[in-house]
């Protein structure tokens, strides 16, 4: 698969880190979308949608350990990579670890912002750990 590009939202679909480059508005809507999708469905880890230029958006459900949506991973594939193949099936054990662990952090970084700890949000951004 050929990816273009990689970007993590919070719950609220604002964008927490971009791999490159700017989102427009089809990816946005992609991206709202995909999120009142994964919150009705608790279960659900990954969708796949198509973008009006014919790239391929996966996104995958980052999830707190109750469940709850904390955000949202898009991929966004070129489409001739996967030839007829589905972009992803499932979400493999390591992606999962990953995902709790960008939810933990997630979860982290929202708690100092709440409390007003603004040199440890600072600390935490310059980590990379938001």
């Amino acid at each position: 698969m050929r990816v273009h590009s990689l970007s993590i939202y919070d719950g609220a679909g604002d964008v927490l880190w971009l791999s490159e480059g700017a989102l427009g508005p089809d990816e946005h809507s992609v991206v709202v979308d995909g999120m009142d999708t994964l919150r009705s469905g608790e279960n659900k880890l990954i969708l796949t949608r198509t973008l009006d230029d014919g790239r391929s958006a996966i996104l995958l459900a980052v999830r707190a350990p109750r469940g709850d949506l904390v955000g949202l991973v898009m991929i966004l594939a070129d489409p001739k990579s996967l030839k007829g193949e589905a972009p992803m099936q499932s979400v493999t054990a390591p992606l999962r670890a990953t995902l709790q662990k960008i939810a933990r952090q997630s979860g982290k970084y929202r708690r100092h912002q709440r409390g007003g700890a603004n040199r440890r949000c600072d600390e935490l951004r310059h980590r990379g750990l938001t």
